[in-house]
């Protein structure tokens, strides 16, 4: 019984230490209707809503506003940061400019979008 009480100790003290933050309207932050959410590598927080995309940094947000229904947010390996509808691509490009759509060249006036980061490179798939 001494010998897996040891282990249990030792199990327990390699753990790692989590720290817990509830963010809520209190922070400026809508909260009701998240969809979705990336972090950047600057520790931003990026929260998705149906229309609308808002960057917290810790302390206040930011939001930034679309014309149509967004789906996702995806941050790539280049900490560049990206939002799909069902038929368009968006890229931040600052704060004053906020999110530009990307033109995409297809042949169906719509369907679906995706963003997929390797290695490699990004990849967009449109089916």
């Amino acid at each position: 019984m001494v010998p897996l009480l040891l282990l249990q100790l030792v199990a327990g003290a390699q753990l790692p230490e989590y720290h817990v933050r509830l963010l809520s309207d209190q922070q400026g932050l809508n909260t009701a209707d998240i969809l979705d959410l990336a972090k950047d590598k600057k520790g931003f927080l990026w929260l998705l809503s149906q229309s609308s995309v808002q960057r917290y940094d810790g302390r206040q947000a930011s939001l930034f506003l679309f014309n149509e229904t967004v789906r996702k947010i995806f941050v790539d390996n280049k900490d560049r940061k990206w939002v799909l509808s069902n038929a368009a691509v968006y890229l931040f490009k600052n704060d004053f400019e906020g999110f530009k759509q990307i033109k995409i060249h297809k042949d169906r006036a719509a369907g679906n979008v995706q963003l997929f980061d390797s290695k490699d490179g990004l990849y967009l798939v449109v089916t």
